[in-house]
């Protein structure tokens, strides 16, 4: 359907389409807070919910941003939204190091209903996909 070397979002509905956003959030919050491994890494762009095609010779959309970074003045909503989701869960990884810890274990499996936990250490998360 030509949304292969899209980014996420527009693969899964676009950044007007609340399913879409709400599903790269489920991503991002997935890979950074538990349920994959490793260090979260995202496209440039991601984190504003940047539209198109991702290319190396076209730039990060700085008029989807919020004018000063990771704060709320300017920006579109739908930016600022993932801005801060982006932002919480960095902060949740740094407060709590065993979130994103080796030796994940899963301990819900049901694909049917696409629900899904793992726990590492003491914490437990689910997804619900």
């Amino acid at each position: 359907d030509g949304r292969l070397r899209r980014y996420f979002q527009d693969r899964v509905g676009g950044r007007e389409d609340w399913n879409g956003r709400a599903q790269t959030k489920m991503w991002w919050a997935a890979a950074a807070c538990g349920v994959a491994s490793g260090v979260p890494m995202m496209l440039q762009g991601t984190e504003i919910l940047q539209p198109g095609w991702w290319h190396t010779d076209q730039f990060f959309r700085w008029d989807l941003a919020p004018e000063n970074g990771l704060g709320t003045d300017g920006g579109s909503p739908e930016a600022i939204e993932m801005m801060n989701l982006v932002k919480a869960t960095l902060k949740l990884r740094k407060d709590h190091p065993d979130v994103c810890g080796h030796d994940p274990q899963v301990t819900h499996q049901d694909g049917k209903n696409m629900v899904f936990g793992v726990r590492r250490k003491g914490y437990l998360s689910v997804l619900h996909a």
